[in-house]
Formats: structure tokens, C-alpha cells, sequence
């Protein structure tokens, strides 16, 4: 009985001050009740952002259009951009459109003249090029200088393994996936906990785990497109046309969500690139990216 009174006591309130009891966007920066990530704004203006990756303190990007990258502070604060190197120097790229970064060295694919172009975190002039057996669509660090390299379709797996010391790649192997598995890679990414390789197929709506050694271990069944996700310890984030939904790595289910309220310039609403570093979400636009934070 006394709790019923307090309820209706503070909806007494809620109604003469003229308070909404209506749940507000959790990802909407006009929002006073913030619900676990918000939406704080976007970084860059790009032309086509073909691919972008974070790190505790930095994030780098490639325009496949600009024939440029770019390095942005984490909180958004531009910091360079290298690339497009006006006339009469040629331009470095030909086609950037995928890139990770492994022991302090940017590696970017540049589709366009099938090689890697890898660059020194501490010193950018400090580069060089390496060619590879087939230009990749999506590429991702691996453990002890390996970096896994995906073409979308007919959908391949390489293994390259670097020696940045040495400015070259000591071994290559092809991973070869099981029959009929995927359609079309989107994605790839391996998992720190596991070993594994997490791949996506947009094709299939679904992300299919294999060993390193190309061996199936499970699918997780998204049900819609999936063109990116993002691990964070267990968990794996993958932006859709309703929001960001998360999954548990372990048992294939959904586990939460988030920027899938409202119609503010938080929300996403379209598959999309996504990374994570520390504390922040990355969802990548063609013309930009968005930041989310707790």
C-alpha cells in the first residue's frame, strides 16, 4: 500500500511539472537520459571511406576515391593525411580499400596494383611495398605477424606472414575453406580468445567461425545483411538497418543492442564498417564515421 502511494505521488509530479515519462533516444545527443552508449558526433569528410581501423589512441582510414589516408586522434581530432601527393609526385596508392595494423606498421591493401603498402606508426616515411598473390577485399591481424587477407568473391582466405624488420613477407598460404560454407566474404577478423577466424557472409546473413587451419567450428546466424562486426572480448558487434546488435561469441545468441532508438543522428540504421577500441564504437558511413561512447 505504501509503495503504491509513492508511485502515484511521483507520477502526481512527473505530470504538474510537465515531464515527459516517455523514454528518450539513448543515442540521441539531445538527449538528457543517456542509456548506456550515446551518440557524441562524427569523424572526417570523406569522398568513399573504403575501410578504417582503431586503436587505443588513433584511427586510420583509407578514401578509395582520394587515393588517401587519413589518421584522426580517437576522440575525432584530424591529424594528418598522406596518400594523393599533388603533381609532379605520383600518387603512393592506386586503389587503397582495406588496412589493419599489426606491431606498430599500417598495412594497407592497395586492390588497384596488388600489394600491400606497409608503413612504419612512428615514422609514415619510413614505407614500403609488397606485392601480393591476389589483391584482397578485407584484410585483418592475426597473431605473431600474420596478417589474414579475404577476397570477397569467389570467396579466399590467405595467410601472409611479415617480417617488418626484414621489409618483406617471409610465407603465404592459402586457407582453405570448407565446400559451400560462404558466398560472399564482407568481413574478417580473428579472435583474440579463440584463435579463430570470424567471417562474414552478406550473402548468407551470417558469420561462419573456421580455425586458422581452415577447419568449420560454428555459424552465427544473423538473419540480416551483415558488411562488418566487431569483437570485444566475447561479444560481437554488428551494425544493421535496426541498430547495432550484439552476440555472444560463445553461444551464437543475441545478447543486447544499441544505437537503435529514435531517429537522431545516432541511430544506425544501414549495415555498415564497425570498429571498437577501449571504451568507443566506430560505425563507418560512406562519408564519414560515427562515435559512440559510454
Amino acid at each position: 500500500m505504501k509503495k503504491d502511494i509513492i508511485t502515484i505521488l511521483a507520477l502526481i509530479m512527473l505530470i504538474s511539472c510537465g515531464c515527459s515519462i516517455e523514454r528518450k533516444n539513448p543515442t540521441d545527443p539531445l538527449s538528457s537520459n543517456y542509456i548506456g552508449w550515446h551518440f557524441i558526433g562524427t569523424i572526417g569528410s570523406f569522398s568513399v571511406l573504403a575501410d578504417f581501423v582503431a586503436t587505443p589512441d588513433h584511427i586510420y582510414c583509407v578514401d578509395s576515391y582520394d587515393l588517401m589516408a587519413y589518421k584522426y586522434k580517437t576522440d575525432g581530432t584530424y591529424v594528418l593525411g598522406w596518400g594523393n601527393n599533388p603533381p609532379p609526385a605520383a600518387p603512393i596508392f592506386t586503389s587503397p580499400n582495406a588496412l589493419c595494423v599489426s606491431n606498430q606498421h599500417i598495412i594497407i591493401m592497395d586492390r588497384g596494383a596488388g600489394r600491400f603498402i606497409v608503413f612504419n606508426e612512428a615514422d609514415l616515411n619510413d614505407n614500403w611495398p609488397l606485392n601480393v598473390v591476389n589483391a584482397a577485399d578485407r584484410i585483418t591481424a592475426g597473431p605473431a605477424n600474420i596478417i589474414y587477407a579475404a577476397v570477397s568473391n569467389p570467396p579466399a582466405v590467405k595467410s601472409y606472414t611479415f617480417d617488418f624488420a626484414g621489409k618483406t613477407i617471409t610465407a603465404y598460404h592459402d586457407i582453405t575453406l570448407p565446400p559451400d560454407l560462404i558466398e560472399n566474404i564482407s568481413e574478417i577478423a580473428w579472435h583474440y580468445s579463440s584463435g579463430n577466424l570470424l567471417i562474414a557472409d552478406s550473402a548468407q546473413q551470417k558469420i561462419s567461425v573456421i580455425t586458422t587451419a581452415g577447419d568449420f567450428v560454428k555459424d552465427i546466424f544473423i538473419g540480416k545483411s551483415v558488411q562488418g562486426f566487431a569483437l570485444k572480448g566475447s561479444s560481437i558487434y554488428v551494425p544493421t538497418e535496426d541498430g547495432i546488435m550484439i552476440y555472444s561469441y560463445e553461444t551464437g545468441l543475441k545478447t543486447g543492442s544499441m544505437a537503435d532508438y529514435g531517429n537522431g543522428s545516432g541511430k544506425v540504421i544501414r549495415p555498415s564498417i564497425i570498429r571498437i577500441a577501449s571504451d568507443y564504437v566506430f560505425t563507418g558511413e560512406k562519408n564519414s564515421i560515427k562515435l559512440f561512447g559510454p
